[in-house]
């Protein structure tokens, strides 16, 4: 109720949208998220939280293409997302594309070392590619950076 208070008081609040379209979301009401993510890009389309926003609600429905894009979109307007980064790795994976997955991580770990979403992503994804010198490299670099 307080967000929606909110969007009629202050209509071009963009960070009202996509805190209430993840909400309709989480409820289930994909149509309702939906709407909202669409309004707030039309007021304000380099927001890249909305982008990402909208990328969780496209894989939702399914559709990884459209939210990779949306992802993309995101971090290319906020580089130093390492929640978006991490993502689009993972739905890179889940779309067959394992290896360039992994080339997401690393690029973003050469501009933002050490990110530790970011080698949790570098850890897992080569454990899940089978590829055990790769994972204990970056399992050494998170030791040495946070001590676990």
């Amino acid at each position: 109720q307080i967000y929606l208070l909110g969007l009629k008081r202050f209509p071009k609040f963009t960070a009202l949208y996509a805190n209430l379209a993840d909400l309709y979301r989480g409820m289930g009401d994909d149509g309702k998220a939906g709407e909202l993510l669409q309004k707030g890009l039309e007021l304000e389309p380099k927001n890249a939280t909305l982008h990402y926003s909208q990328a969780l609600w496209y894989f939702r429905k399914k559709d990884l293409k459209a939210g990779m894009a949306s992802l993309q979109k995101a971090i290319q307007l906020n580089p130093s997302d390492a929640g978006a980064t991490y993502a689009l790795a993972i739905a890179q994976h889940s779309n067959g594309e394992s290896a360039k997955g992994l080339q997401t991580l690393e690029n973003y770990n050469k501009k933002f070392a050490n990110n530790p979403q970011v080698l949790e992503g570098l850890i897992s994804l080569n454990q899940t590619m089978q590829q055990t010198e790769a994972a204990n490299k970056w399992l050494a670099v998170r030791k040495n950076v946070y001590g676990y």
